[in-house]
């Protein structure tokens, strides 16, 4: 067995290990039940706030139904909580169904369960994570949970329940709001993981670094893997730093811009319309959601770029052999969230590795083919 040939059986031997010990150890354990007020509606809507037409919503024996029969509407109930001292984490969970919802013109217009963040002001914080459910069309009775971490700036939490324009039935009941903390067994396991894989990667990465042949080629898949990695273990509350500060910059520019234009080229009729069809008067794409489109395009274009460089390092090598490590790498770069501090692993960005990856290898196939090896003829017999 070659050593290339060992380096990725230990590597896929510690990316099980790692995908295991993640699925089968309890992450969370209670440590506060409860901190929402009239959570099974046992006193009706007391202490929630309702949003639109009260008319809109029913209740029946803890079951809230909510309506919607008009796309400009957004029915729902939303109650603020105030975090205390100490808390870190909190899980959101609650059984909800929804019956004909339809789809609407942003991808938020959907039913939706959610634990939105607020800071000292009251503001919402977007780029944190904050969608427990969001659903379209049918779907019976399920428990929807999701356990969010608190970063320091979050002052405060706001449980919303809404159709949020669209038409359609949603109903929910339990609604429970839970502070948690992470078990001390998982937290030994995931430190053992991380000094694993810590005193592992330099390893793996050494065929990568050292002198020989291809050594530029080697080097920028080393550099590309590396930067790869930094983005997938950069822990979220750096990430929406950056995102606030991109938004700081460019969303009050874009919005006054957007406004202007609406302003200058659009018809009083006309903005009347499309304010009733966007809700809020400005048609500008949320730099929230622009920052979500390029995270996921990062997905497909890094890898895209890592086989491309891959297959012009290795012009030598067959694609299924090369296409194996990239999908390896693909997986552990996923896997590996699972050990920051407050990420987690999605197998649809999990997917998007493997399919920019997939995209890159093929045409780095067709631009760089295998050099044929040269045939040697030998001299002809003397006569």
């Amino acid at each position: 067995m070659n050593t290339a040939r060992a380096r990725l059986i230990v590597a896929l031997a510690v990316l099980a290990v790692t995908l295991v010990a993640f699925a089968l150890t309890e992450r969370y354990q209670l440590e506060k039940a409860q901190i929402l007020r009239n959570g099974d509606f046992s006193a009706g809507l007391e202490n929630w706030r309702v949003s639109n037409n009260e008319n809109q919503l029913a209740l029946e024996q803890g079951v809230l139904h909510i309506r919607s029969k008009h796309t400009g509407q957004a029915p729902g109930i939303r109650q603020r909580v105030q975090r205390e001292a100490g808390v870190k984490r909190l899980r959101l969970s609650a059984w909800v169904r929804h019956t004909d919802v339809t789809i609407g013109l942003r991808p938020w217009n959907a039913m939706r369960l959610m634990l939105v963040p607020k800071d000292a002001d009251g503001n919402s914080l977007p780029a944190q994570p904050q969608v427990v459910e969001q659903g379209r069309g049918d779907s019976p009775w399920h428990l929807a949970s999701k356990v969010f971490w608190l970063p320091p700036r979050v002052d405060a939490v706001e449980v919303v329940v809404i159709l949020s324009r669209v038409t359609g039935e949603m109903a929910v009941r339990d609604l429970s709001l839970d502070v948690v903390q992470q078990r001390p067994i998982f937290n030994v396991m995931r430190y053992s993981l991380i000094a694993v894989w810590l005193l592992l990667l330099p390893w793996l990465a050494w065929p990568l670094c050292r002198a020989g042949r291809r050594r530029y080629g080697r080097l920028a898949v080393a550099i590309l893997s590396l930067a790869i990695l930094v983005g997938a273990l950069t822990p979220h509350i750096a990430k929406n730093e950056l995102s606030r500060l991109t938004r700081d910059l460019l969303g009050t520019e874009l919005a006054i811009t957007a406004k202007a234009l609406l302003k200058t080229t659009v018809k009083p009729a006309a903005a009347v319309i499309a304010s009733e069809v966007s809700g809020n008067g400005d048609t500008s794409v949320p730099i929230g959601q622009i920052w979500l489109a390029g995270h996921k395009l990062g997905h497909l274009g890094l890898f895209a770029l890592l086989a491309l460089v891959t297959t012009l390092a290795w012009r030598g090598q067959s694609w299924q052999r090369l296409g194996l490590y990239l999908f390896a790498f693909a997986i552990t770069a996923e896997a590996l969230q699972l050990l920051s501090l407050d990420r987690s692993a999605h197998p649809l960005d999990a997917g998007l590795n493997i399919l920019g990856a997939a995209a890159g290898l093929a045409l780095g196939s067709r631009l760089f083919p295998r050099r044929a090896e040269a045939v040697t003829v030998p001299d002809p017999p003397n006569a």
